[in-house]
Order: structure tokens, then sequence, then C-alpha cells
């Protein structure tokens, strides 16, 4: 069975593009009232910029679609996961790139009718389908149809957490796709819950990530918990250690 928690290392900045873009799609959706969690710095300045993510992905593109093409990952669980990994990097992606949007959609479609996708899989691919509705609102040009995109995202990303409220990459999905919406969408709640469990959860986690994916999460975590945040020090540790460690892009499959 493959893991559900495997995100390339370009999530990193992944909440930073979303939030700023979404910010720019919904001008008239400003207000005073801030959802970005205190004490952390909505846009830190030490993070890869879009071309070093954009560079990243394809490359992670390119390898796992010569494992599929090659057979490195010769059975079934590791083709699923070989596939989940490419709807990650075509998710990352097409926060630039809108002619990634539906390539993502078909290969989070196919998913659905695997035997992973039947029986533990479901939740995480509607939470993907509710992130890729927040893009499609992100590169739309209608102010209505980019409302409705959003509200389709959100209702999707808040129904797979309600559905398993204790899935890691489900909550982080759900996090990067709000934590810089405006405040006026009142998303607050939402971002603090999401940031109390990931740093609960994360830091037992490292030994079902590859290292650059635990990086990911894990640099990301920090850039948006409050520096005086309890479970602060587990996750910077858990982070050191994943750092030390290497592990494949995709089961069976080694990037560069």
């Amino acid at each position: 069975m493959i893991h559900p928690l495997r995100i390339p290392g370009s999530m990193r900045v992944f909440a930073l593009l979303t939030g700023a873009c979404l910010a720019a799609a919904f001008p008239l959706a400003t207000s005073a009232m801030d959802s970005t969690p205190r004490g952390h710095t909505a846009f830190p300045s030490a993070v890869p910029g879009p071309d070093d993510v954009v560079r990243q992905a394809l490359a992670d593109l390119e390898t796992l679609d010569r494992c599929l093409q090659t057979g490195e990952s010769e059975s079934r669980d590791r083709a699923d996961g070989v596939a989940l990994q490419r709807l990650r990097t075509l998710y990352v992606l097409s926060v630039e790139d809108a002619d990634r949007l539906d390539p993502a959609r078909s290969v989070r479609q196919e998913l659905t009718g695997t035997e992973w996708g039947r029986r533990t899989g479901g939740d995480l691919l509607q939470a993907y389908s509710g992130a890729l509705e927040m893009l499609e609102a992100k590169h739309g040009f209608w102010p209505n149809a980019r409302l409705r995109h959003m509200r389709v995202g959100l209702e999707r990303l808040d129904s797979a957490v309600a559905a398993d409220p204790r899935d890691v990459e489900v909550r982080y999905l759900r996090l990067v796709s709000t934590a810089f919406l405006p405040g006026i969408l009142r998303r607050s709640e939402s971002i603090r819950e999401d940031l109390a469990v990931l740093a609960r959860l994360l830091p037992d986690a490292v030994e079902d990530f590859p290292m650059r994916t635990y990086d990911a999460m894990a640099s990301t975590l920090l850039e948006l918990l409050p520096t005086d945040h309890p479970d602060r020090p587990s996750v910077e540790g858990a982070h050191e250690r994943a750092l030390s460690e290497s592990r494949p892009l995709a089961p069976g499959c080694r990037g560069s």
C-alpha cells in the first residue's frame, strides 16, 4: 500500500505562491481582518523563487515519467505511488501554468479508479480536487467564476478534512490553500486548527517521507508557526533528522 504523504520538494513555497495569487485574484475581498496567523511573516524572503520551483517540478515530472516507462515501479502499489507523485508535481506546476490543471485532473481521476483510490485514497483525492479548484480560481478571468471555483474548492477541502482530520497531507493542502486568503473570507479558525494539528503530527512522520518532501512540509510549517508555538522545537528537531536522510521521489523511483 502506498503512503499518502509524499509531496515534491517544490511544495515548500506553495503556500506563498497560492496565497499571493488568490489574494490578487480577489482584490475586492481584502479586509482589515487579517487571516495570517500571528507570530510569523506572511512572505518570508528565504524561500526559493518561482523559477527554482518550476525547474525542480519539471525535473521531478521527467523522473516520474521515466520510472513509469522503464518499469522501475513494477508493482501496482508502486505504480499508483508514482501516479500520485505525478499529481502532486502537476499540482505544483499548475500554480503558475493553467495548462497543467487538466493533466493534473486526469491523473487524479485515474487514481480514483485504482484499488488505493477506492479503499484509502478517497479523502486525499477529494482534497486535491478542492486544491485544484482553488488554482482554477487563481487563473480565472471573470470575478463570479473565480468566486464560484473558490467556494467549491473550500467546500471540498473542508469536507476532506472532516472525513479524515488526522490525514497530514489533507490538512497540509487546506493550510497552503488558505493561509494567505483575505481576512474577509474568515479562514482564521481553520488555519489555526491546521497549524496545530500539523505541528503535533508532523514530527512523528519523518519516516513516511522522502527527505525533500519532508523538507517541503516542515519548512512551510515552520514559516507559518508562531515563533513561540510549544510544538515548534519538535518540528525543528524532526526537520533536522529528515535532512540527514535520503528517500526516493516516489516508491521505487529515485529523483536527482
